[in-house]
């Protein structure tokens, strides 16, 4: 089934819990994050799951939060390179000078393999994609208004729409407004041992996972200064990891590529 020929609402949800029957041509999933971060998942052989009520997205924190019982890890589905992303979670209009200022807080984009990916649904989390909408009166949400009843969503994919009724508490996590399509993204869940419980979850996983990750700089910074602004930051934390830095790290093919004048334009398009 392709995403345009979707019909109803249990068509869509089969579509965005399948990823990777649907994006089986998909060979590895991005996530955009900080040396810090970095530090902290190869040390820890774990990810940070957050929930709905701490997203960027206004429609999930508001309408969506209050239905959902899971925590997300987040991931992009691409096969090429995508600079919204880097403006928005990559660092892409940081200065030299704060990049020296401050190594833990350099991006990077972390490559995950869809084989790794299907290796951590095995566990204890699961993995579904996301469907960007038009949401109509999505944003008059009510406290008289039926829970099950949702609101009227169009889910468009190139040049068609589809309309739906969804049930809110089944779409929590699974829909997103339209303005954030760019991501094109795919979430790793974790249940809540606590509906009410909205502070980021540390998830632990057996270390093999990390062996086949692969890390791209930001385009501001090049792949040996990056290595060492690593380093810097696992001394920093007293961390020795098993790992060699050297295999870790691959080179931006856009590093040096990148003009101010290209940071400006970025600057005016990523808003929200």
């Amino acid at each position: 089934m392709k995403f345009d020929q979707i019909e109803t609402p249990d068509e869509l949800k089969l579509y965005l819990d399948s990823p990777f029957v649907y994006k089986s041509t998909v060979k590895c999933f991005y996530h955009y994050t900080t040396l810090d971060s970095l530090a902290e998942i190869i040390h820890g052989s774990s990810l940070k799951f957050s929930s709905l009520a701490t997203m960027n997205d206004i429609l999930e924190e508001n309408v969506f939060g209050k239905y959902c019982n899971e925590k997300f890890f987040c991931l992009m589905v691409s096969k090429t390179e995508n600079f919204g992303m880097w403006a928005m979670y990559g660092g892409l209009t940081k200065t030299k000078e704060e990049i020296d200022r401050n190594p833990k807080a350099i991006n990077v984009k972390i490559c995950f393999p869809a084989s790794t990916l299907k290796k951590l649904c095995e566990q204890g989390v699961r993995a579904h994609l996301v469907a960007y909408a038009d949401f109509a009166g999505a944003y008059k949400d009510s406290e008289t208004e039926d829970a099950n009843k949702g609101y009227l969503y169009r889910c468009g994919a190139k040049k068609t729409s589809q309309f739906f009724n969804c049930d809110k508490e089944q779409f929590a996590g699974y829909l997103k407004d339209w303005a954030w399509q760019y991501e094109s993204e795919l979430r790793l869940c974790l249940k809540k041992e606590n509906p009410n419980d909205n502070k980021p979850s540390i998830k632990s996983f057996a270390p093999d996972f990390l062996k086949d990750l692969k890390v791209v700089p930001s385009p501001l910074i090049s792949k040996e200064e990056c290595e060492i602004k690593f380093s810097e930051v696992l001394k920093q934390k007293d961390y020795e990891l098993g790992i060699d830095i050297n295999n870790l790290f691959v080179v931006n093919d856009y590093y040096g590529r990148v003009r101010p004048k290209d940071l400006e334009i970025l600057k005016k398009e990523i808003v929200f």
